[in-house]
């Protein structure tokens, strides 16, 4: 891959997080997870949530799929969000299920 990451993509509302002391001091939450939250927040929308595959958290924080798999599991187990599936009209133009992070 280049030197530009795909990340660039997925369209953002912003051009940077804003974290929260109460996000910083939160105990039992790796900053990856943390970021996580503020990213997926930044890349919802109302109408489908965070429709982000776990290759692109893998991508932006530079870690291994695996290691989103276990941290969205921990943050849908911890509340902070939940995981659906919605359908959306692919590059096709037909539908498919995509799955969809949203916070709580």
């Amino acid at each position: 891959m280049n030197d530009k990451m795909k990340t660039e993509s997925i369209e953002r509302k912003f051009t940077g997080w804003f974290v929260p002391v109460e996000l910083i001091e939160k105990k039992g939450l790796t900053w990856v997870e943390k970021l996580m939250i503020l990213e997926i927040d930044a890349l919802s929308n109302d109408a489908v949530g965070c429709l982000a595959d776990d290759s692109y958290f893998a991508e932006l924080f530079q870690v291994d799929v695996i290691t989103i798999e276990k941290s969205i599991a921990k943050l849908i187990q911890l509340g902070y969000m939940f995981c659906d599936v919605v359908t959306v009209v692919n590059d096709g133009g037909l539908p498919e299920g995509r799955r969809s992070l949203r916070l709580m």
